[in-house]
């Protein structure tokens, strides 16, 4: 009984961090495409505003 308690115990602890794992992937893939979205889109702001300005 101890040993089949243990494990679960065990799986359940490979299930928690497979699903972290997941989460922390999908969090610095989101971050990563933020940072490399953002300057383009600061460049666009900047070229309309000139474009609206002349």
């Amino acid at each position: 009984m101890l040993n089949l308690t243990r494990d679960l115990d065990l799986q359940h602890s490979r299930s928690n961090k497979l699903a972290l794992r997941g989460s922390l992937i999908e969090s610095i893939n989101l971050i990563w495409q933020r940072c490399t979205i953002q300057p383009f889109n600061i460049i666009d702001v900047s070229v309309r505003s000139l474009i609206a300005t002349t």
